[in-house]
């Protein structure tokens, strides 16, 4: 063993078979795609593709990595006919060309088996009752509809719902839900239904009807879909205490440990202040966007951030506190979206 390894997460040790038995244990998503974009062992690279969720990360390793049981494992997760398409035809090996074709055979037959009728169908509302979808979006449920008029009733008597929708509708089904229904009068947020990446918040401005609407924007920039997830959340907190305050440094310091990572970073100066921080030491928080000290980090959880959380719980972003709870008390840990059929 390398002296450097005593210094080092098991995931990057110089053995790799005691990569390979860290990768075993890891569920951090950012983890696992520097697992399988960057280790130099086949084998590891493989065991981390298995447990990635994120699509556009699968499609990179399909495309690009250069053993074929990798791309192959990679290929048989993706959901993206143009991308499965492409690999059908131009993979250079026949198992991953085949484990496309296949990919594809089997979207085909789910989407002919649970296609949804139009929306302006009465059966619709049958179909999508007979069918619940549940999309977990930051270790929180919301139930999601294809509905429009399914959707708007849910949005009346619940505090979450999500809805499948095409980018360029956004403003048209948004402005529905606030002039007919007033029903979508909180936070809106928007995922690709794809990938499951949660677009920007500037995004909807890009889209038909958008004040900066741009030629060929209703896509997501991360694989280019044309459909997304609509989510109405407006969270009920409840009573709001000092243990919200601790979640909330608690998240934003695991999330600042995951920065590191990302940015392959072991020290900065704090966003605040400008005091040194360190990965090794731990004392960096990621508040937002802005990467912060310990210090820093208690002085916004305070006594007069508390007072300011208990008038406006999304004072620190929307659902952030949500987010807190769900990482301090249910053990989310920035695992990707997912949905389910129940």
């Amino acid at each position: 063993m390398a002296l450097l390894d005593l210094f080092k997460p098991k995931w990057k040790h110089s053995d790799p078979k005691v990569r390979l038995k860290a990768i075993e244990e890891i569920t951090n998503q950012q983890v696992l795609k520097e697992v399988a974009k960057n280790d130099e062992n086949w084998e590891v690279r493989k065991t981390a593709t298995i447990k990635i969720t994120y699509k556009t990360i699968l499609a990179d390793i399909a495309k690009n990595d250069e053993n074929s049981d990798v791309r192959k494992i990679a290929t048989a997760k993706l959901t993206t006919k143009t991308i499965l398409n492409d690999i059908a035809k131009n993979d250079v090996n026949s198992d991953v060309r085949k484990a496309a074709i296949k990919r594809l055979t089997d979207i085909k037959q789910a989407q002919a088996e649970k296609r949804p009728a139009p929306q302006n169908d009465t059966g619709s509302e049958v179909a999508e009752t007979a069918r619940k979808q549940v999309l977990t979006f930051e270790g929180t449920q919301f139930p999601l509809f294809t509905n429009e008029s399914l959707f708007f009733d849910q949005c009346k008597k619940s505090n979450q719902a999500a809805l499948n929708l095409p980018f360029a509708m956004f403003w048209n089904i948004t402005s529905r839900g606030q002039n007919k229904f007033k029903a979508i009068t909180g936070a809106t947020r928007l995922l690709c239904s794809s990938c499951l990446l949660e677009m920007k918040k500037s995004f909807p401005m890009s889209l038909p009807g958008g004040f900066m609407e741009t030629a060929n924007s209703a896509k997501c920039p991360h694989c280019s879909s044309n459909n997304g997830i609509l989510l109405w959340d407006h969270p009920d907190y409840g009573k709001i205490t000092e243990q919200d305050m601790e979640a909330l440094r608690d998240l934003w310091q695991f999330g600042c440990q995951l920065w590191w990572e990302q940015n392959n970073r072991s020290s900065g100066y704090c966003d605040k202040c400008s005091l040194s921080i360190s990965r090794e030491r731990s004392d960096g928080y990621l508040r937002g966007s802005y990467v912060i000290c310990e210090k820093c980090a208690i002085e916004s959880t305070n006594k007069e951030a508390l007072s300011e959380l208990r008038k406006n719980p999304d004072y620190w972003g929307t659902s952030e506190l949500r987010r807190a709870r769900n990482f301090k008390f249910n053990g989310w840990r920035f695992e990707q979206a997912s949905v389910q059929v129940e």
